[in-house]
């Protein structure tokens, strides 16, 4: 009899039919403000080796806000407003995802060059960082239908 997690794994996932809200039930996506930006990404570096510097991750933002996505849950005081994690994304022009295939583009110190601009559409998506914790996890759902 197989045990109750490799039954789990076996099974197949949809994600062209993935129920985006029933898997980030109770999780909120939204734009980040600078303020928070700034305190998840200075969390997310003591769990994550070789985070590109705020400096570098403010200049992208600014540059495309639709790089970052937090996540948050419903809290009965503090409402929607407090995000506990964040998807960060680079909409990629056709020469940014030229020199991503090159070698060229730093993902660790990305050029904004390569990067769309918010009314752009980008020949590519790359998934630059995640940081969710268990009560935020299927709100990658939610970045994934947007």
């Amino acid at each position: 009899m197989a045990t109750r997690e490799a039954r789990q794994f076996s099974q197949k996932r949809d994600l062209d039919n993935l129920c985006a809200d029933r898997m980030a039930r109770g999780v909120a996506l939204f734009t980040p403000t600078l303020k928070d930006i700034e305190r998840l990404f200075i969390s997310a570096s003591q769990d994550i080796e070789g985070l590109a510097p705020i400096d570098r991750i403010m200049e992208i933002f600014k540059h495309n806000p639709d790089t970052m996505m937090s996540l948050s849950r419903n809290h009965p005081v503090r409402g929607w407003q407090n995000p506990e994690a964040f998807v960060a994304q680079l909409p990629l022009t056709q020469e940014g995802l030229d020199a991503l295939f090159s070698g060229d583009l730093d993902t660790a110190m990305p050029d904004v060059k390569y990067i769309c601009r918010q009314h752009e559409a980008p020949a590519a998506v790359y998934v630059w960082c995640i940081y969710v914790n268990p009560k935020t996890a299927g709100g990658i759902a939610l970045v994934m239908q947007r």
